[in-house]
């Protein structure tokens, strides 16, 4: 078993990359409607 396929095979086992990028995004979206509320509530 050569480096690469070593790669594939642990990103086959773990496709938790995009899993924690879809978070990220979803933590963002939260965080900003979070500010965007709090501004208007303070205006």
């Amino acid at each position: 078993m050569n480096h690469q396929q070593e790669e594939e095979y642990m990103n086959s086992l773990h496709p938790s990359r995009s899993v924690l990028e879809l978070i990220y995004y979803i933590m963002t979206v939260i965080c900003v409607i979070g500010i965007v509320a709090i501004i208007f509530q303070l205006l």
